[in-house]
């Protein structure tokens, strides 16, 4: 019976750790943005001009580690803003655990992601909800 248990454990364990580096597979390479929307803490959101880039490079071919580098410019209410980041990422469950150089670890959601698109949230950057729709370049 335990011999059973410990088998179980092990394949759930090994099997959480594939869906991650699947994952990680997946968001590999550089990402354009097709459309960005903004939402407030109440939920109340628009949608904004943005141009740049994100990408991502997996430190090896089993990993769930890498590097990341943003670089996104978008108008809101006229107004040019700019997102500029850089760090290391860990995909761990549905997450994308950033920690950007000289600053605190962030989480970013994988809504969806396949070949060609993939559909990101970057939640708590100036207190807004940041949801990405990207495709690949």
């Amino acid at each position: 019976m335990r011999i059973l248990i410990f088998v179980i454990a092990i394949s759930c364990f090994l099997l959480s750790c594939n869906k991650e580096v699947k994952l990680n597979s997946r968001i590999e390479g550089e990402w354009i943005p097709i459309s960005l929307k903004i939402s407030d803490n109440s939920g109340i959101g628009y949608y904004a001009d943005t141009q740049g880039f994100l990408k991502f490079q997996k430190d090896a071919k089993k990993s769930t580690t890498g590097t990341y580098k943003i670089e996104l410019q978008y108008t809101v209410n006229g107004i040019q803003k700019t997102f500029l980041e850089n760090g290391t990422y860990t995909v761990d469950s549905d997450k994308i655990i950033r920690k950007p150089l000289n600053s605190l670890e962030n989480k970013s959601i994988i809504i969806y992601v396949n070949k060609e698109d993939f559909q990101l949230e970057i939640p708590n950057l100036e207190n807004e909800r940041y949801q990405f729709l990207l495709k690949r370049k």
